[in-house]
């Protein structure tokens, strides 16, 4: 029986990527490496199944129990087609190999799914569980950042606040991650982030003394209008739709590939429905986010974030 040719190019591709002969499968890291980055840039060029029958003949090569198989189940979830897919292998990166170098990364993208789905308490679980497990400044102000997008979308400002602060105080002074901390901290009421940049001491009791917050009204309950919303940095916008099916699919397929993406819309189950990337203070740095987003094969324009003057919520 013939094979599909296809599936020829592909298996010709997985041995050759490497500069192995057809019947050795990678040997090393360094091949495995190699071939991860071919079977993303397949991917990102349109040739998914190319790609993703690289990162198969990976894995069947890896011992499962083994850093070399975690490192194969990453790149199957982060090529995956379907979100249900990618989910599924993060989970086991998550479950079974916590001390791989992936499991952090495993943990933010099934919490940034989750945010998606709009279910911010099961993005808290694995927000949380990361940081419980993993004690490093780099991997707990990233925690703390998407605890604080959590509980933004839970209409938890005093969260989203105190995590803020948390993220601030661990954040690497003047990178990316300080830069959305700040963007952020816009789109909470009445916060301030009172701890330095880098300066670990975080501590929490952040919001303006002896002021509470206002109850963030839901959506429902207040459409704003145009008079009514106030600049807030700026995103990358990559589609809009005219249903939330499309818009969420695409946002998750985003998620997958480690970009930071989101559905907006007007008000709730009201069209356009518009997927956007990223959060920056200024347009100079989304327009900068713009250009390597293109480089990745997205194409979309820098555009206003406006949220509510009473709630923060986009």
């Amino acid at each position: 029986m013939r094979l599909p040719s296809v599936v020829v190019v592909a298996l010709t591709l997985a041995a050759t990527a490497v500069g192995a002969q057809p019947s050795r499968a990678p040997s090393s890291d360094n091949d495995n490496a190699v071939l991860f980055a071919r079977a993303r840039r397949l991917v990102t060029e349109g040739n998914g199944v190319l790609g993703r029958i690289l990162v198969d003949s990976a894995l069947a090569s890896a011992t499962p129990g083994t850093p070399a198989y975690a490192e194969a189940l990453y790149w199957r979830a982060t090529l995956a087609e379907r979100a249900s897919d990618a989910e599924r292998d993060y989970r086991q990166i998550a479950v079974e190999y916590p001390q791989s170098p992936r499991a952090t990364d495993a943990l933010v993208r099934l919490a940034q799914l989750d945010l998606v789905r709009g279910q911010p308490a099961a993005a808290r679980d694995h927000l949380t569980r990361l940081l419980r497990d993993h004690a490093d400044a780099a991997t707990q102000a990233r925690a703390q950042y998407w605890l604080a997008r959590a509980a933004l979308d839970a209409r938890d400002p005093r969260g989203a606040c105190d995590a803020l602060n948390e993220a601030a105080g661990a954040a690497e002074p003047g990178g990316d991650l300080a830069r959305q901390v700040v963007a952020l901290r816009a789109r909470v009421p009445r916060c301030t982030l009172k701890v330095a940049v880098g300066s670990r001491d975080s501590g929490l009791g952040t919001r303006d003394s002896g002021t509470t917050p206002p109850r963030v009204p839901s959506p429902e309950s207040r459409v704003p209008t145009a008079a009514s919303r106030v600049p807030n940095g700026f995103s990358v916008q990559v589609a809009a739709y005219d249903t939330r099916g499309g818009a969420d699919a695409l946002a998750a397929r985003l998620v997958k590939r480690g970009i930071e993406a989101r559905v907006v819309s007007p008000a709730p189950d009201t069209p356009p429905f518009r997927v956007r990337v990223g959060h920056w203070a200024t347009r100079a740095e989304a327009a900068a986010a713009l250009r390597d987003l293109k480089a990745k094969g997205l194409v979309g324009y820098v555009a206003d974030d406006v949220v509510p003057n009473a709630s923060g919520r986009p």
